[in-house]
């Protein structure tokens, strides 16, 4: 009898070992602690220094000298330059801001909340003219000019450019516009 009690509390311990360690019923308590807790490989921390460096103050001047750029190609490059940097900008702060928190109430937080904003009012400023100037652009490709005494329509701006512009503004009508410029290129250098 003896023999059989000591049987059974030998089966019974090691079925519970068993258990313990089978994959059927999760990882352990270690494995557990080890995934919920973030990886510093995974993602390097933000350093509030190198937020503190990104704003959007160059890309604001640049939008204010383009209301006097008279060049429609170069007035139309730099809008897409500057609203993809600025959006670039925007896109850093916002995903340091939102991955680590704790950098908004340290005492850098406020510069990094004051460029946070800058930068989104700056992209949004840089969408609208960039938007505004590309649709102008392709609602008139085409000016006429006089060449051999007689009337031709010449593009504004190079086609290619422009498309290179619709692509930037990633619209949601972006197929549209498209169409507009490949009905008027036919009409390029014909005599009206």
């Amino acid at each position: 009898m003896r023999n059989s009690a000591l049987l059974a509390a030998v089966a019974a311990s090691l079925s519970l070992a068993g258990c313990a360690g089978h994959a059927a019923y999760g990882p352990d308590s270690e494995d557990r602690l080890d995934e919920s807790v973030p990886s510093s490989e995974s993602k390097p921390a933000a350093d509030a220094a190198a937020l503190i460096a990104i704003h959007c103050k160059d890309q604001e001047k640049g939008l204010a000298a383009q209301a006097t750029e008279t060049d429609e190609t170069k007035k139309l490059k730099a809008l897409g330059n500057i609203y993809i940097s600025a959006k670039g900008n925007f896109s850093k702060l916002d995903e340091a801001a939102a991955s680590q928190t704790d950098l908004l109430y340290g005492k850098e937080g406020d510069q990094i909340k004051a460029n946070l904003e800058g930068c989104r009012e700056v992209s949004a400023a840089a969408y609208s003219a960039f938007d505004r100037f590309t649709r102008e652009l392709i609602d008139m490709p085409v000016v006429q000019e006089m060449k051999n005494k007689k009337m031709v329509n010449v593009p504004r701006v190079e086609f290619s450019i422009l498309r290179k512009a619709i692509d930037k503004l990633e619209a949601s009508d972006r197929e549209v516009l498209l169409n507009k410029l490949t009905l008027v290129e036919p009409t390029l250098g014909k005599e009206l």
